[in-house]
């Protein structure tokens, strides 16, 4: 529930699903004269009808359809069943097409005539023996029924022998419908085909000759992309050995560039040897040498000869020296010079191949530039080739199969499927055995089905209060409690048992939280509010608990409040001319204690505060039970309801409306109450149906134990 509504006291009653119950045997129950009713009415015009209706001739003709399967060069077959249903439904179908029943029409004109018919166009004549003729196939088998009712029995039969006589000239004359429809189709759209195959071939002839040189093969991919490729790779292969040049003579100009003479390496004694000057002078020196020094071998040391050979062999040597330099130095010079001129020699080979492969990439970037441009139009070209090829096979395809088509439907004509009439339809003098015992059973039915879907729609979307349920529909929770209507003395004693379920209720929250004051009121007038609250009144004196039923309903006094003597009543006490004690009439062994309204004066309301409540704090009772007026028509039940301790609404069974609960409601939750109840009253269950009937039946049954 809600924090702003008031405190609810859980509810005894059974919970179950919000929304309206169907309850048929409720409704069958409770509006069961207008269920005879609404039967009867349904029965007796429905018997009227079902006896008026016309009768029934019925004219039958049996024929039987085997299904016939060509032989063929692929496989021979003269008979096959496995498909034979598919085949006689065909049949069932063009039994009453319009071709087959217009022939029948056009045999049964002098038939008609005699038989007195009004005359018609033979157009509409056939459309109406359509609708009425019929075909069906016997399960199992290759038999169909051809047959036809009417209300009069001439014709009949002839009508139904007219049709199985036109449909068996047909299948004798064309064992299958539209054959000369299909032939003639088949055979334009050979025509089409050839026609069209000789314009694609002259198409592909003149693309294969501007194709050329280069063939058109079927089983190959398209050659020009192949070409294009081949020139697009020739070409990228003499821009690499462009580059390879350029790169090579680069190298050769940057070693020129950086030559010099420290780049020779050092002359080794074996180059020496190998130069002719060198070799020649130097044995001639080594010989003057080898004389010198043989000379000086043979003179002693101080002879004076000796300095002069000494300083000869000492100038020779330098000689050598000076020589070897200078041999050395040409040779150098010699090998510098020939470095240089084989470098100079390679730059001028690489130029020349350089030019070779400028003019070598030109050549083939140019070729691969025409290639591409023609590639898009020859491809083109070898595409739309192609797709000649393709369509041109597809039609070979197609007239193949026309061919054969048109072969087999050559061969069906000796094939050996056939049409044979069974028997033939007899005019029938009696009419059918009519329906009428099967429509008076679903007549009943459907009297008591509407009958009782009346009831149950009443009840359904009655907008009366009848169970706790509905009251859970309007609420959203579950009512208080429910009191049965007390027609019997089972009911009474399970009715009791409520009442004390109530009090019990109301004693439990005495106890939990102190509540003393209780209102009471109901929707309307006449919801048994002052008969609730002396019940009430009695039940909780009976648990052990005080109770003071208090009327304070000046809308409407009720005459059992007063004993014989006079008392002075609710409205001397409020006015302080008498005391509560006064007022307070004892209870009998038929009523609780009470308190009367008293005079009225003619006034309506009752001059109350926040202080009426004070009168009753040393009453002696332990729970006081104020009797108000229905709060739709009394501000002061408003006012009671504000100013006890809680509230109980008397909602009367079929007695108020949905509506009017809610509005109810609505004005108590906006006065929010510290607690607030409903309880149904004088509700009526029948006795073992539904759930509130069991629990009546669970009762007796405990009773009777």
């Amino acid at each position: 529930m809600d924090d702003n509504n008031p405190t609810q006291i859980q509810s005894s009653s059974p919970q179950g699903s919000t929304g309206r119950r169907i309850r048929i045997l409720n409704s069958l129950r409770g509006h069961k004269l207008l269920v005879i009713l609404v039967a009867t009415v349904v029965i007796g015009i429905g018997t009227v009808a079902i006896m008026r209706l016309p009768p029934v001739y019925y004219a039958e003709a049996v024929i039987e359809v085997l299904p016939n399967y060509i032989g063929n060069l692929k496989q021979d077959r003269e008979l096959q069943v496995t498909r034979s249903s598919d085949f006689v439904n065909t049949q069932v179908h063009a039994i009453t097409s319009y071709d087959v029943v217009f022939d029948a029409v056009l045999n049964l004109g002098s038939v008609e005539e005699t038989a007195g018919e009004p005359a018609q166009s033979d157009q509409l004549r056939a459309e109406a023996l359509m609708n009425t003729i019929d075909a069906t196939q016997v399960p199992r088998t290759y038999r169909i029924h051809v047959s036809i009712k009417g209300a009069k029995p001439e014709g009949l039969a002839d009508k139904v022998n007219a049709v199985v006589n036109a449909y068996q000239d047909k299948m004798i004359k064309n064992k299958f419908i539209g054959k000369d429809i299909r032939i003639s189709n088949l055979t334009k759209r050979k025509m089409e085909l050839q026609t069209e195959i000789r314009s694609l071939i002259s198409r592909k002839n003149l693309l294969i000759e501007e194709l050329s040189p280069v063939p058109f093969r079927d089983d190959l991919e398209n050659p020009y992309e192949e070409i294009m490729i081949n020139a697009m790779e020739a070409s990228s292969a003499a821009e690499r050995n462009r580059l390879n040049a350029e790169n090579n003579l680069a190298a050769i100009k940057f070693k020129i560039e950086n030559f010099s003479r420290d780049q020779i390496p050092r002359i080794s004694q074996d180059v020496l040897e190998r130069d002719p000057y060198f070799r020649s002078f130097s044995l001639k020196l080594n010989d003057h040498l080898g004389v010198l020094r043989s000379q000086l071998k043979g003179l002693p040391v101080g002879h004076p000869g000796r300095p002069a050979i000494t300083k000869r062999i000492h100038d020779f040597e330098e000689q050598m020296e000076s020589e070897l330099v200078a041999v050395r130095q040409r040779i150098r010079d010699e090998l510098y010079t020939e470095r240089k001129a084989q470098l100079e020699d390679e730059a001028t080979a690489l130029t020349a191949a350089v030019k070779e492969a400028e003019f070598l990439e030109a050549r083939l970037s140019d070729e691969a530039q025409e290639h591409k441009k023609q590639l898009a139009h020859f491809s083109s070209l070898y595409n739309e080739s192609v797709n000649l090829r393709d369509r041109i096979l597809r039609i070979r395809s197609q007239l193949s199969a026309i061919d054969d088509r048109l072969d087999f439907f050559e061969l069906e004509e000796n094939a050996p499927g056939f049409v044979n009439v069974v028997s033939l339809a007899r005019d029938s003098d009696t009419p059918l055995e009519g329906k009428k015992p099967k429509l008076m059973i679903v007549l009943l039915v459907a009297a008591f089905g509407l009958s009782s879907v009346i009831a149950i729609a009443i009840d359904y979307f009655s907008p009366w209060i009848k169970s706790p349920f509905d009251v859970e529909d309007v609420l959203g929770y579950p009512p208080l409690g429910w009191i049965l209507e007390c027609n019997n003395e089972k009911s009474v004693a399970f009715a009791k048992d409520q009442k004390r379920r109530l009090a019990l209720a109301i004693k439990r929250q005495h106890a939990t939280s102190g509540r003393k004051t209780f209102a009471l009121t109901s929707v309307k007038s006449g919801g048994g509010t002052t008969e609730l609250t002396f019940e009430l009144a009695r039940e909780l004196e009976n648990i052990g608990v005080r109770a003071l039923a208090v009327e304070a309903n000046p809308f409407s006094p009720d005459d059992e409040y007063f004993d014989d003597e006079n008392n002075p009543g609710l409205i001397s006490a409020l006015a302080k001319t008498a005391s509560l004690a006064d007022t307070i009439v004892p209870k009998t062994d038929a009523l609780p204690a009470r308190i009367p309204i008293g005079d009225t004066n003619d006034t309506h309301h009752l001059s109350v505060d926040s202080e009426i409540l004070s009168l009753f704090n040393d009453s002696g009772f332990d729970v006081i039970l104020f009797d108000t007026p229905p709060i739709l028509l009394s501000a002061d039940a408003e006012l009671m309801s504000h100013l006890a301790d809680g509230t109980l609404l008397i909602v009367e069974a079929e007695g108020v409306t949905q509506g009017e609960v809610r509005r109810a409601v609505k004005i108590i939750n906006q006065i929010s109450p510290p607690l607030f109840a409903v309880i149904l009253n004088r509700v009526r269950v029948y006795p073992g149906i539904g759930y509130f009937g069991k629990l009546i039946k669970e009762y007796e049954a405990g009773l009777n134990s």
